[in-house]
């Protein structure tokens, strides 16, 4: 037995925060122990025919246990991308620890212990802008006023807003009006071609003639507390819009988009490994 034990102060980081702890060797083997703290991303992760690995951080250390247990830390960068985990792409962080076993006399024989640990890296906490947002979508007979509470909303909370539908002239009201709120992952390399639509919440209204003009009303999207923050990872980018549309009597569509930053404020959390 060469086995390798590590005991990590916390296995949950931030950028910027150190990585710190203990580590512990058993039975035959080199008292000197490896580690690698190495950050991948994977563009088509759920592709058995097709992965593109791209590794874009590294720290190492070698640590001596001959005299018993050795203590190591790794700060990590304060720019490093959060862990992120969807079907298609990845953000990974793993702990690697190495160790060379005892001879045993025959060539090929020594077998070295190797020990992974899953590090989570969380999202910076972010500071959301309460400002509110005005726009006016013209068309036909009617002119469709939107404010939005904010355009940076936190996770776990709702983009909201309040909507005033006016008739202008003695024109055909339109058929319908869309709200649309998306989350879209997109690749940024070449080698993958990958843009996907990993959530759509929908509101419509048809107006109605008889009813009293103007109109107002109010819509309301929950994003979810498990929701990846906006950002740009080293081969991915992870972002939100806000979609406003009118189909006009004659068919014709009128459409307004605004993006919307998704802000993070983790939670600490402590992990047993």
């Amino acid at each position: 037995m060469n086995e390798i034990e590590i005991d990590l102060i916390t296995a949950t980081m931030r950028p910027g925060d150190t990585l710190s702890g203990v580590v512990h060797v058993h039975g035959a083997g080199e008292p000197l122990v490896h580690l690698t703290l190495q950050g991948e991303e994977v563009l088509g992760a759920g592709n058995l025919g097709f992965q593109y690995v791209v590794p874009f951080f590294e720290l190492t250390a070698t640590v001596d246990c001959s005299e018993g247990p050795a203590a190591f830390q790794f700060v990590l960068p304060k720019d490093l991308p959060p862990t992120y985990f969807s079907q298609d792409l990845r953000c990974l962080y793993v702990l690697k620890a190495r160790r060379k076993g005892a001879g045993t006399g025959l060539p090929f024989f020594r077998r070295d212990a190797i020990h992974r640990i899953n590090i989570p890296v969380l999202a910076l906490e972010g500071t959301a802008n309460r400002e509110q947002h005005w726009f006016v979508l013209p068309a036909g007979g009617v002119e469709l006023e939107v404010r939005l509470d904010s355009c940076q909303v936190e996770a776990g909370q709702a983009l909201t807003g309040e909507l005033k539908i006016n008739k202008v002239s003695d024109g055909p009201l339109p058929r319908s009006l869309s709200f649309r709120f998306a989350a879209i992952e997109e690749s940024t390399q070449k080698e993958y071609n990958h843009r996907k639509v990993t959530s759509l919440q929908t509101q419509d209204i048809t107006p109605e003639a008889e009813l009293e003009y103007p109109m107002q009303g109010f819509f309301e999207f929950p994003i979810d507390l498990s929701a990846p923050a906006s950002g740009q990872w080293n081969t991915f980018k992870v972002h939100y819009g806000f979609r406003v549309g009118m189909t006009l009597s004659n068919g014709e569509q009128v459409r307004q988009s605004l993006p919307i930053e998704v802000c993070r404020y983790p939670a600490e959390v402590f992990t047993d490994v």
